[in-house]
C-alpha cells in the first residue's frame, strides 16, 4: 500500500543492535557521506536523537503521516529516528554485510523481516469493530483500518512501554497500530482472518 494523505507510511521500531546494520550512505545532492543503518536491504539515514519518547513518538508520527518511513531506535541514551532514503548507495564496507533483499545480524545469519507499525494521532481515521479470530471462543474488541483488522492487544499511558511493547511485537514479525488517543495510546496487532461481527 502506497502512502497517501490517509494512509500514514510504515514506521519500525528497533530495540536490538541486531536488527540493523549501521553504515555510511551517499545519497544525490548531497556529497558527504550520511550515516545510517541498514534494515531489511533498505537504507535510512540519521534524522533526530532525543531524550524524550513522547517526542519520538509524535515526530515519528508526523512524519510518517506526510509519507516518509521512519525507524525508531531505542537506545541508552534515548531514541534516535532515522528515516529511509530510497535513492542511497551504501558504501563499500554495508554492501559485504547485507544483501539487497535481507539485512544479517553478526552472524552472518539474515534476519526475519520485521514487523512495521503505523502511527496514527486521531482515532478518526481508524473504525472501532469487533472481530472473531478463529482460536478464540470469545468476541475481540479491535479497529478496522486500511481494509485489515487489527485486534486491541494493550491501551497503555507510558510511551516508553509502548516503543518497547512495539519493538518486541516488531521482532516477532507482527503488524501494528499505535493510535493516540486524548490519555493513551492503543496498541493494536493485525489479525489477517479475523471476521467482523
Amino acid at each position: 500500500m502506497h502512502p497517501t494523505a490517509s494512509s500514514p507510511a510504515h514506521c519500525l521500531f528497533l530495540d536490538d543492535q541486531q536488527l540493523y546494520k549501521t553504515c555510511q550512505i551517499t545519497v544525490p545532492d548531497i556529497e558527504q557521506p550520511l550515516a545510517a543503518i541498514v534494515v531489511n536491504g533498505e537504507c535510512y539515514s540519521f534524522f533526530r536523537l532525543t531524550r524524550d519518547s513522547d517526542y519520538a513518538l509524535s515526530v515519528a508520527g508526523k512524519l510518517t503521516h506526510s509519507g516518509d518511513r521512519i525507524a525508531i531506535l531505542k537506545k541508552k541514551n534515548g531514541y534516535s529516528l532515522w528515516a529511509v532514503e530510497p535513492l542511497a548507495r551504501p558504501t563499500t564496507a554495508a554492501r559485504l554485510n547485507t544483501s539487497p533483499s535481507q539485512s544479517v545480524d553478526s552472524t552472518g545469519r539474515p534476519h526475519q523481516p520485521i514487523g512495521s507499525s503505523t502511527i496514527l494521532y486521531s482515532s478518526d481515521s481508524c473504525q472501532p469493530v469487533h472481530i472473531r479470530v478463529p482460536d478464540l471462543e470469545q468476541p475481540v474488541k479491535a479497529i478496522a483500518y486500511g481494509g485489515q483488522y487489527y485486534s486491541l492487544f494493550r491501551t497503555e499511558q507510558n510511551s516508553e512501554q509502548v516503543i518497547s511493547i512495539v519493538g518486541k511485537t516488531a521482532r516477532r514479525g507482527d503488524e501494528t497500530i499505535v493510535v493516540k488517543t486524548m490519555e493513551t495510546y492503543a496498541i493494536c496487532v493485525i489479525e489477517p482472518v479475523a471476521v467482523p461481527l
